[in-house]
């Protein structure tokens, strides 16, 4: 089965958890070197990608996103900034939309995104709006829903396939809409545990991951993967931000590179566009 791979390409303090530890230290962009690399190990097993995109890494990175571009993969959008929809208005957000597309423009990018991504996985039923305003203005998907409560996110309830979320309650599905590709969760008894990818991937053993992704597989659906450069770069600047914060953030980073490449042996991965359909 061809699963959806995503990158969210963001950098190292652009995350929730650090964004208010950041003082006066500078913001070294580190992201474009990890992504290089991938696009050289994606090429190798064959597989395509989304990467959602912010404005700050299309600026810091032109030349970089049309080379991901060239080698077939897909853009996305994941925020102007890297504000959650909570702290937005359907008008702000609309703001945001434009803003990319101009940047993205500016960069030389001949490339229109269907899907979005929110930041910190803020979709959820106070931040439904969103959808419409997606919607509007041309975006064919979305994949920010994780159907289960967390610490920061989630939607208990919400379906664990693709669908169309109903605006009025985004756990329903409708008829007709933006479609839905939720972040991937694997139901054991009553409980929904996360195997997306991310800290998820890095805190687990990969032998559980993978077996948590094939029981997906084996269920008749795929299942979408999600990561960040950040996550696979050592030398990462690591702030005090608190202990579970940081075992978070920062536990299992030197290990992820590897990790990720048995995930390439062991999967077969497209960009979520073709996974979808759309």
């Amino acid at each position: 089965m061809i699963n959806a791979l995503s990158l969210d390409f963001e950098e190292w303090y652009h995350p929730e958890l650090v964004k208010d530890y950041l003082g006066d230290i500078p913001l070294e962009n580190r992201g474009g070197a990890v992504v290089r690399m991938l696009l050289d190990l994606m090429e190798k097993y064959g597989h395509r990608c989304t990467f959602f995109l912010l404005s700050d890494t299309v600026r810091a990175y032109p030349d970089l996103i049309m080379e991901i571009v060239k080698r077939g993969h897909e853009i996305g959008f994941h925020g102007h900034t890297h504000r959650t929809l909570r702290e937005h208005t359907p008008e702000s957000f609309d703001g945001e939309i434009k803003a990319f597309l101009k940047v993205l423009g500016d960069a030389g990018v001949d490339c229109r995104p269907k899907g979005y991504r929110a930041p910190t996985f803020s979709l959820n039923q106070s931040t439904s709006w969103a959808l419409g305003v997606l919607e509007d203005s041309g975006f064919l998907y979305d994949s920010s829903i994780f159907p289960m409560a967390m610490r920061l996110y989630g939607v208990p309830g919400a379906s664990l396939r693709i669908y169309r979320p109903d605006p009025d309650d985004i756990r329903r599905g409708r008829d007709s809409g933006i479609l839905e590709f939720p972040l991937t969760v694997v139901k054991m008894g009553p409980a929904n545990v996360p195997a997306s990818g991310g800290a998820y991937f890095r805190l687990l053993p990969y032998f559980i991951s993978r077996r948590l992704l094939k029981s997906v597989n084996v269920g008749g659906r795929p299942f979408v993967f999600y990561f960040h450069p950040w996550e696979m770069d050592p030398g990462i600047p690591r702030l005090p931000i608190g202990g579970l914060s940081s075992f978070l953030t920062y536990h299992g980073v030197n290990g992820m590179a590897a990790k990720i490449e048995r995930l390439f042996e062991d999967f077969s991965f497209d960009r979520m566009d073709e996974v979808l359909g759309v």
